[in-house]
């Protein structure tokens, strides 16, 4: 059977994301979407049963699934990257066991590493690890797992009393792992984020990616940088594609200054779109990619959108479910997803400048 064009995705998830979104479920409509689009594959190693995508097309991917449904593009980028992780840590025969089942489609996992990057805390490491036997204890908390009550395993990192970290695949029936449920959020609550609880979790060689290292993820794809942008990049696309059919409504009178104003960001966004995959295109050529820059500008970008598509739409658009609300509280999900202190400050320089 062949995959289902790329291209077709947008227009039959944004229904989905709508109902999604005002009921908050799992989206096992949107998911066999892109399933069906061969989405298991994109970053699995051929010799595994996968058809990897070069990186400027994956994250080309990643923007048209979001333009549809940010929920489902967030999951995927999240099980994408636990699988990557896998595909490059040192456990080669964990690579064997479980690429080929994420390959086919028939397991699920996320990641689980905010404790090591964005989440970290001053009191210590929220997620410790401790030597046992042949293998290692974990006690703590993963503060951010997506799709956790789906995953078969999580991929997630933990630190050691000496400060060297380790990386490892932990089943999700592993005894003392307990799964919080799922957080209520701003926006994406059909992405079914949890915090999971470990205490005294054994883990053994068999479930070990990397470590113990002093960076576990040092080597994590190129194409990180550049997802969360490529992502935000598909929100921006929504909120576009909503602006010029309110532009449409409302043209001329007076409302036609608005209008002039709203086609000067849709030309902001098409030069940010250009800018990034020029980008992208480098990630090839092992060469530096502006990517806090280019994240900034999405967050500054996705702000004023979201905003003007709510202004065009008046009270309409204030009011659930609609489209303008729901875009708006999706849009501020990047100011949050992935943010370290340099692309905060940059942000709020954008948001508010000095002076």
């Amino acid at each position: 059977m062949n995959p289902l064009p790329l291209e077709d995705l947008p227009a039959r998830l944004v229904t989905l994301a709508q109902r999604y979104d005002a009921a908050p479920a799992w989206p096992q409509e949107s998911i066999d979407l892109v399933a069906a689009a061969g989405c298991w594959k994109w970053v699995i190693p051929q010799r595994y049963g996968g058809e990897p995508l070069v990186y400027a097309e994956l994250l080309r991917s990643y923007e048209t699934i979001a333009r549809g449904c940010l929920t489902t593009a967030l999951l995927l980028t999240q099980r994408d990257a636990g699988c990557d992780l896998i595909a490059r840590g040192e456990n080669d025969a964990l690579k064997e066991r479980l690429l080929p089942e994420h390959a086919a489609g028939r397991r699920f996992t996320s990641i689980g590493i905010a404790q090591l990057t964005t989440s970290l805390d001053r009191r210590g490491p929220k997620l410790r690890a401790t030597r046992a036997g042949d293998g290692f204890r974990l006690d703590g908390v993963i503060p951010w797992v997506s799709g956790a009550c789906r995953c078969d395993e999580i991929v997630t990192g933990a630190v050691l009393p000496d400060g060297m970290q380790i990386l490892a695949c932990v089943p999700c029936d592993a005894a003392g792992l307990t799964l919080e449920p799922p957080l209520k959020l701003l926006a994406l609550e059909a992405s079914c984020t949890s915090r999971v609880r470990c205490d005294a979790v054994r883990i053994g060689p068999e479930h070990m990616v990397r470590g113990p290292r002093e960076t576990v993820l040092s080597r994590r794809s190129p194409v990180k940088g550049l997802t969360v942008s490529a992502v935000g990049l598909g929100a921006a696309g929504a909120l576009v594609d909503r602006l010029r059919e309110r532009a449409d409504a409302v043209r001329g009178g007076e409302l036609r200054a608005a209008v002039e104003t709203i086609a000067g960001y849709t030309a902001a966004y098409e030069r940010l779109r250009d800018d990034f995959y020029a980008a992208a295109d480098r990630l090839a050529e092992d060469a530096e990619t502006p990517g806090v820059e280019l994240r900034v500008r999405v967050n500054d970008l996705l702000v004023r959108l979201a905003a003007a598509l709510l202004c065009l739409s008046k009270g309409a658009g204030f009011v659930r479910p609609s489209a303008a609300e729901r875009l708006l509280r999706e849009a501020m999900f990047f100011e949050v997803w992935s943010a370290p202190p340099d692309v905060q400050a940059g942000t709020l320089e954008r948001l508010v400048p000095r002076g």
